[in-house]
């Protein structure tokens, strides 16, 4: 096995867990913010705030993901 496939394997299990996230966010009943040293703004549509939030999170999971595929390709 190539050094490649084991760094895509990183990546692809960081991607795994940010789709993890977006699930939890998905599915939460309080609203779910980044982690950040900044004021919670006052949420009123928890629901729609944290559909909005797991979609960042699915796309940051397939981006994320999709930065690792250069890194199956065979070095010469």
């Amino acid at each position: 096995m190539t050094p490649g496939i084991y760094a895509f394997s990183a990546f692809a299990l960081i991607g795994l867990f940010f789709l993890i996230m977006g699930i939890r966010c998905l599915h939460s009943d309080k609203p779910s913010g980044f982690w950040a040293n900044a004021e919670q703004f006052e949420v009123t549509d928890v629901r729609a705030y944290n559909k909005a939030m797991s979609k960042l999170w699915f796309v940051a999971a397939v981006l994320y993901t999709a930065l690792g595929l250069p890194l199956l390709t065979p070095a010469n």
